[in-house]
């Protein structure tokens, strides 16, 4: 089955972690989540199976608002 990766750069690393990703499972599919540091910014990258029932770009649209909406509250506080 297809992987869909999403890309989000935030400003400023958000804490020393002790994984640097870590994977799960949800309605029978998988995601991985990597933390990627880099010059005072952190990259985080979703990697995920998408489901069979809705579009590829509609599935990616969800995480990608998820994953703004996190990026909002992250750089806000």
């Amino acid at each position: 089955q297809k992987m869909v990766i999403l890309v989000l750069t935030l400003k400023q690393f958000i804490a020393k972690l002790l994984q640097k990703q870590f994977s799960f499972e949800f309605d029978e599919r998988a995601a991985t989540v990597k933390f990627n540091e880099s010059e005072n910014k952190t990259e985080l990258v979703i990697i995920f199976n998408p489901e069979k029932e809705n579009s590829i770009e509609m599935q990616k649209n969800g995480w990608q608002s998820i994953l703004d909406n996190f990026k909002k509250y992250v750089e806000s506080n």
